[in-house]
């Protein structure tokens, strides 16, 4: 009986402990590489980004539809004179020059001081990009493309050409030229000129 009593008593030894305590660090350390809390992060930035991308572009796109010319144009009629935003010219949606096309857009009941696009948390992540449509050279026509750098990996290598609106492109911020990349060109180390863009 005493010598049942004396192995109860014993308990764990200092080296059983630290192998638990080294077991359940290896646990954690996996858990958290699995998880990548760093990734997850960026991923919800990037959903971020593209609706905030894809509500502009769809509401200029019911602006031009009910209008007949652009949110781009200055003044803001169908004489449309000139441009807010000159064309092939990269222009974040918290910018001034955005915030005239926003104030149109406010006007036509697309967007409203507590949806605004130029207020929006992601702003200044969001490009756009107004080009001619093929055929046409007049400023009421004018069409955008919104444009943004993916943060995580999985939507700098995720290159689907098939889909003009998941596809990787490569947005030259000084000239405004939207070429189609690869993921070749946007690895998971990606450089600046590595965007993702939607287009009219």
């Amino acid at each position: 009986m005493s010598i049942l009593k004396k192995s109860l008593k014993k308990g764990f030894t200092l080296i059983e402990l630290l192998i638990v305590i080294a077991i359940l660090g290896l646990l954690a350390v996996s858990l958290i590489v699995a998880i990548d809390p760093v990734e997850q992060i960026n991923r919800a930035n990037d959903s971020a980004k593209r609706q905030l991308a894809t509500n502009a572009l769809s509401g200029m796109q019911r602006y031009f539809a009910n209008k007949q010319f652009s949110p781009n144009c200055n003044p803001a009629t169908s004489a449309c004179t000139g441009l807010q935003i000159p064309l092939n010219t990269p222009t974040l949606l918290n910018a001034t020059g955005f915030a005239n096309i926003n104030a149109a857009l406010n006007v036509a009941g697309e967007t409203n001081s507590t949806t605004s696009f130029s207020g929006n948390t992601q702003a200044s992540n969001v490009y756009a990009v107004f080009k001619y449509p093929t055929g046409s050279t007049s400023n009421s026509d004018v069409t955008p493309s919104l444009c943004w750098r993916p943060s995580s990996k999985a939507q700098k290598t995720s290159a689907d050409q098939s889909d003009i609106n998941s596809t990787i492109w490569q947005l030259n911020l000084t000239t405004g030229d939207i070429t189609q990349g690869s993921a070749a060109q946007c690895p998971a180390t990606a450089s600046n000129t590595c965007y993702q863009c939607i287009q009219q």
